[in-house]
């Protein structure tokens, strides 16, 4: 029976690649969603999205050569899979349509469900057509870039050059991030970010400020409806958080903008999240009126600040929450210095961009 089998696979190769190639290695890998027999949803893509690479056995239940490799596949699943380092998935593509889900578990004897527990698929449709595959097994690696190279030796090392060597390193390649890896090659999405805090002082009155911060819910309500001393916030539109009603017709804290902010006394307001760097954020301005957030650590004089808006000519004049100017026609400071957590009203000519510098630069 076992020279059948593999007699089969020969007659299999021969009878095929005189009508199609195989898909050449450093194509693009056509994408597939498929179901496994458990149930479970394969999508390419989304596996090398996450940073992983995706290798692709297309077999046949009765190819003897595809029964011999199934312990050297489950051994690399259990390396470099979701039970190893995770940096693979192995997918089994059963690839003939005449295949029964019970042959997928044990084909005349063999225990395919006993000697694998990576992903097995039936009913693969057209996948096998649109990978031009002639022969069982077929194996391929395809790496997150969605390039693919066809493989002929299961051994742990061989493997292990193609991840890293053809592929990449998988991890956090995010320099900003506390699990950064230098020697990574591939964003897998793995990054983590410390949280910052930013505690701002609210004066009793009328007065603006900003944030620097964001995180997964700015909902006005959400910040402020423990807040008694605020009575309103309004943003450079007109629309306002009215905390006695609980009603707002803001939205949400954007770090770009600053809103003025009316209390019936003194207090503080501390936002946790994600700091948003200057050096990747810029502040963009309407027409007119707008009211915008200072984004650096460090203070800086307003007339430097704003120096690349007064340059373009756009800048009519800039206030500060106390009303203090800053009158670049007059070439009149009555700022002092740019600072975090404050709001400032800024009225220009026409639309821009305002470009804060980074926090390792000075003005």
């Amino acid at each position: 029976m076992k020279f059948l089998n593999i007699l089969f696979c020969v007659l299999f190769y021969f009878s095929t690649q005189k009508s199609s190639a195989q898909i050449p290695n450093g194509s693009i890998a056509p994408n597939f969603t498929l179901t496994d027999l458990n149930g479970n949803q394969h999508n390419l893509y989304d596996y090398l999205d996450q940073g992983k690479s995706v290798l692709l056995d297309f077999f046949a239940v009765w190819c003897g050569p595809c029964q011999s490799q199934a312990d050297l596949l489950e051994n690399a699943y259990q390396t470099f899979g979701p039970n190893g380092n995770n940096s693979m998935m192995i997918l089994g593509l059963e690839s003939e349509d005449a295949t029964s889900d019970a042959q997928c578990v044990n084909y005349n004897g063999f225990p395919w469900g006993a000697v694998t527990s990576y992903p097995i698929i039936n009913n693969t449709g057209n996948v096998p057509y649109e990978y031009n595959i002639n022969f069982y097994p077929s194996l391929y690696i395809v790496c997150p870039d969605r390039s693919i190279t066809e493989i002929n030796n299961l051994e742990i090392n061989t493997i292990s050059n193609l991840i890293y060597g053809n592929c990449g390193i998988p991890d956090c390649t995010d320099p900003s991030a506390i699990n950064f890896n230098p020697s990574a090659t591939q964003n897998n999405g793995s990054c983590i970010y410390p949280l910052w805090t930013q505690d701002i002082n609210i004066p009793n009155g009328w007065s603006i400020f900003s944030t620097y911060i964001q995180s997964e819910n700015m909902n006005f309500q959400a910040n402020f409806y423990h807040k008694e001393e605020v009575i309103m916030i309004k943003n450079y539109l007109g629309h306002v958080y009215l905390a006695e009603w609980n009603y707002n017709g803001i939205g949400d804290i954007k770090f770009n903008e600053g809103y003025q902010i009316k209390t019936n006394q003194a207090c503080s307001i501390i936002f946790e999240g994600e700091y948003m760097d200057p050096e990747e954020n810029t502040i963009n301005l309407v027409e007119g009126w707008n009211i915008i957030s200072y984004i650096r650590l460090n203070p800086a004089p307003a007339n430097m600040v704003f120096q690349n808006l007064v340059e373009e000519g756009n800048l009519v004049i800039a206030k500060d929450g106390t009303g203090a100017a800053f009158l670049p026609d007059w070439n009149f400071n009555g700022i002092g210095n740019i600072e975090a957590g404050q709001g400032y009203q800024l009225k220009t000519n026409y639309s821009g961009i305002l470009i804060y510098l980074s926090n390792n630069d000075q003005y």
